[in-house]
């Protein structure tokens, strides 16, 4: 595949989040697909299981959109940077809606072999969303923001 086509197909797939098109989310994966994400203690194995943990989030977030805000492909494999926003109006896990709107940024890195998707590996901080939407406290001291010229 041309690094043109992987990309499309990862696009297809975040396209498919956006419009809640089920089939398009998962369209591309393979019979053994493996999704981690710091949101879930385990890797979810499946097509199945990969669509359910898009049903707990798409009920969560009616509205939740992904933003492409950078992409890269190489050889078998592509890393897109996304922005999500959405507003917390279904249950996640067991929190009852807040009604609040959140944005978490993150980056999904996915393989393919033979074609499809083998395993998507997808890196977000799940810790702040739970306290966008108040199931979590924030009892951290804010941080200042250090740019590259500033690291010694």
């Amino acid at each position: 595949m041309t690094e043109r086509t992987l990309l499309d197909v990862v696009e297809a797939g975040f396209e498919g989040w956006n419009t809640r098109d089920y089939e398009q989310i998962a369209s591309r994966v393979t019979d053994d697909y493996v999704f981690e994400t710091d949101a879930v203690p385990y890797p979810l194995r499946g097509r199945e299981a990969y669509l359910d943990f898009a049903r707990t989030y798409l009920t969560a977030f009616p509205d939740l959109h992904f933003e492409l805000t950078d992409r890269f492909a190489a050889t078998d494999r592509v890393v897109a940077c996304w922005t999500a926003t959405g507003t917390h109006l279904g249950e996640l896990n067991g929190v009852a809606p807040s009604g609040r709107r959140v944005r978490v940024e993150g980056c999904t890195v996915t393989h393919f072999q033979d074609g499809r998707v083998a395993k998507q590996r997808a890196f977000w901080d799940s810790a702040s969303l739970m306290r966008q939407i108040g199931a979590a406290d924030d009892k951290r001291e804010p941080q200042p923001r250090i740019n590259a010229d500033q690291r010694g």
